[in-house]
């Protein structure tokens, strides 16, 4: 067991929207140890993210504080932290569920056939399963949770192997399709000065005249606004590209980089 108390190993408040969990690695980014729970943009969360929020963050802590499961490790924390936040995600965004305790079969049919889907690996799909599992045990000390037990005995290893992939690594880019890959996204990323230019722009007429924007852009700049917004959505993804290429970073430290973290060089 920890030494140290969930509120030192999460950094704050427990319900805050975000923890920096002690115990980072020497060398290692800090977003490496954060876990965000506010993940949705601003003016689009989904009725019931709060709810969600807190009962994932009380159940994160239950499987702390729990004698039958080891986390005293911060790493560890992080791991079943994110894999709870995407859980409530789903029963919140994708089934419209007002609590835990609404999560039925038909929810469970729907998490499998999502993870499924996804294409992951037998692992990390029963990585994702145990939260259900947690989900049930702990009911009593988060006070909330699923009424029945979702798995049965060894159910969820059997389930893990028929919607799971193979264990293994991640299948390699061939070098070809890499640099090809990565020429493309630095020829976005060089153009990007202008286009941040004119998607200003763009915002700044749809604050002034709202639905009207597509119209009055074209008018302006001589093309439509779409084809701005698919330069400006590919342009990010280039930049996404570049940095998981070049830093070796996990999708995780990418997402967690702030503008203010960045500094341009000559």
């Amino acid at each position: 067991a920890s030494a140290h108390s969930f509120s030192e190993m999460i950094g704050g408040e427990i319900h805050s929207d975000r923890w920096i969990v002690r115990g980072c690695i020497p060398g290692a980014a800090p977003s490496s140890m954060t876990v965000g729970w506010a993940p949705f943009a601003e003016g689009a969360e989904p009725m019931f993210w709060s709810v969600w929020k807190r009962y994932g963050q009380k159940l994160v802590q239950a499987i702390y504080e729990s004698t039958e499961h080891n986390l005293a490790r911060g790493t560890s924390l992080v791991g079943i932290a994110r894999e709870v936040r995407s859980f409530c995600e789903f029963c919140c965004a994708h089934e419209s569920l007002p609590s835990i305790e609404k999560f039925g079969p038909s929810h469970l049919e729907s998490y499998l056939s999502h993870l499924e889907k996804l294409k992951i690996s037998e692992a990390y799909v029963d990585a994702k399963l145990s939260v259900l599992s947690y989900a049930w045990a702990l009911k009593e000390a988060v006070g909330e949770g699923i009424e029945l037990a979702p798995f049965h005995f060894r159910e969820r290893a059997a389930l893990a192997r028929k919607i799971g992939v193979d264990n293994g690594h991640t299948p390699t880019i061939p070098p070809a399709d890499l640099f090809w890959l990565l020429n493309e996204a630095i020829r976005l990323v060089e153009g990007a000065p202008e286009l941040l230019k004119d998607f200003y722009r763009y915002l700044k007429i749809r604050e002034s005249v709202g639905n009207k924007v597509s119209g009055v852009y074209r008018a302006e700049a001589g093309r439509s606004s779409d084809l701005l917004l698919d330069d400006v959505r590919a342009t990010y993804g280039a930049c996404v590209v570049i940095i998981l290429a070049f830093t070796a970073a996990r999708k995780h430290e990418g997402a967690a980089i702030d503008d203010r973290d960045a500094a341009r060089t000559a």
